[in-house]
Parts: structure tokens; sequence; C-alpha cells
């Protein structure tokens, strides 16, 4: 399964974010992206092989804070 999660810090790098998404399985690639040009909206996809494991990390996780800012997670169709 396929996760968006938006709302990351801008700095964050993708071995934060995989200590944060190891917890709940494995992980697969991880595609951080930045959007400079309105509202700085920093987000990410991350691939999680196991869709048990990808529902509970995004139950886990959604609205959790990293480094001042929420993340938002739900299922990425791209």
């Amino acid at each position: 399964m396929k996760l968006y999660v938006e709302n990351i810090p801008s700095k964050a790098s993708e071995q934060q974010i995989r200590k944060e998404f190891n917890k709940y399985g494995i992980i697969g690639n991880i595609k951080i992206n930045s959007n400079y040009l309105e509202d700085k909206i920093n987000f990410c996809f991350i691939e999680m092989p196991f869709d048990d494991q990808a529902l509970i990390a995004m139950r886990e996780l959604h609205g959790k804070d990293m480094d001042g800012h929420k993340m938002k997670i739900k299922e990425s169709f791209i």
C-alpha cells in the first residue's frame, strides 16, 4: 500500500520518516516532495508492502506531531 503523508517538516529526512514508520512494519520506497510555491505544504509518499501494517501506521500516526507539524496520512492511489 502506498501512503500519502502531508504536513511533514520541510527539513524532514528520509531517515527521520523511516524511523517514525518502521515501528509499524516494513518500509519500501520513500519519496519526499516539497511545494514551496504557495502554502509550503511538504509531503511524501511511503510504500509499505503489507496493507495491514500500512493501515496500522496510518491509524497510529495520523495527527501525530513531527517537529511541530501534525502529519495527515491517507492512502495514495497514484
